[in-house]
């Protein structure tokens, strides 16, 4: 009786083993990392690996603007030209196909971390000004500087140049005093940046002699100006040197792509602090870096950066990091 049991246990397991292969086994599918969303420096390099299911006996396709480039299952991008970049994975099985894009955008960072003509400082210190008469020269790209030592034009613009300056500044303050001058509004720890004052003329960046697109820029308020918005400056119980925001007030960055001769031929405005709202608990005053997209701006030689506001006796000041050119 026991070996009879042995044997119709086996047989039992053999057919439960013959059901289970006669199944039909699920379509594979696709996971990537971050999303499938890479940024990276020319000549950097990416090793792409997706983590499939039901992954049984595939075959495996990479293609490039629909041109097939690899039959592995990894595969490593390098980046060779300043441009983005869609990459087309599938992976195909008896039981169906999956397929995914990955999204590569190469570009070059200015990040503001050295400079060409300058040497950052390590500790938290504003510096107005470079050795030189130009400006501020980082991986090619020159930002305009000039000091402003007239009495009467230091009043009226707060800041002591006009055009760019170095800042690596973290510590934000609620006091409003010129103190606050070439901080950005923002609580996250920040690295090196430029604070651009843009109250007698605008402040320049020329490419070089190069064309490019401009991918994106950072931007955050300066402490002063954030603070000014929202309390005011020289209050007394009387009278204010200058008013807070109210209703239908605006402070607005123009930013203008210029071509080789120095015309504009394209802009993008985006406004730092936005009042235009009857409750003054919707007021919009940017408290953080925030990315703006430039790429509409085209292909240009040179950026200019504008302030306007529906009060003009404010200090025009900004700051900026991180621009993303490609070609």
């Amino acid at each position: 009786m026991r070996q009879l049991f042995t044997i119709s246990l086996a047989v039992g397991l053999i057919a439960s083993a013959c059901n289970l292969d006669e199944k039909e086994q699920p379509a594979p599918k696709i996971y990537l990392q971050n999303e499938g969303n890479y940024e990276i420096e020319i000549n950097d390099t990416v090793t792409l690996s997706p983590k499939i299911t039901y992954d049984y006996d595939s075959k495996y396709s990479w293609k490039i603007n629909d041109t097939k480039v690899s039959d592995e299952l990894d595969y490593t991008f390098v980046a060779k030209e300043l441009s983005d970049f869609v990459l087309t994975f599938t992976v195909e099985t008896s039981s169906g196909s999956d397929d995914r894009n990955i999204n590569i955008s190469v570009v070059r960072n200015i990040d503001f971390e050295s400079f060409d003509n300058f040497t950052a400082p390590k500790s938290k210190t504003l510096v107005s000004h470079t050795d030189t008469t130009e400006g501020f020269a980082c991986k090619g790209l020159l930002f305009a500087n000039t000091e402003i030592t007239d009495s009467v034009q230091l009043a009226k613009n707060f800041a002591n140049w006009n055009g760019f300056a170095f800042s690596n500044l973290s510590a934000i303050t609620n006091t409003v005093s010129t103190k606050a001058i070439g901080c950005a509004y923002d609580s996250r720890k920040t690295s090196n940046y430029l604070v651009a004052n843009t109250k007698n003329s605008a402040a320049k960046v020329d490419f070089g002699g190069q064309k490019h697109t401009v991918k994106s820029i950072d931007v955050a308020n300066d402490n002063l100006v954030y603070l000014i918005s929202k309390y005011g400056y020289g209050v007394t119980d009387t009278t204010a040197l200058l008013n807070y925001f109210g209703t239908d007030d605006r402070y607005t960055l123009i930013i203008k792509g210029l071509d080789e001769t120095g015309n504009q031929i394209s802009a993008v405005e985006y406004d730092l602090i936005d009042c235009r709202f009857q409750n003054p608990a919707k007021y919009i005053r940017v408290n953080e870096w925030q990315t703006i997209g430039l790429t509409a701006l085209g292909r240009v030689s040179a950026l200019s950066f504008e302030i306007t506001s529906t009060q003009d006796k404010y200090p025009y000041l900004f700051c900026l990091d991180n621009i993303k050119l490609q070609n």
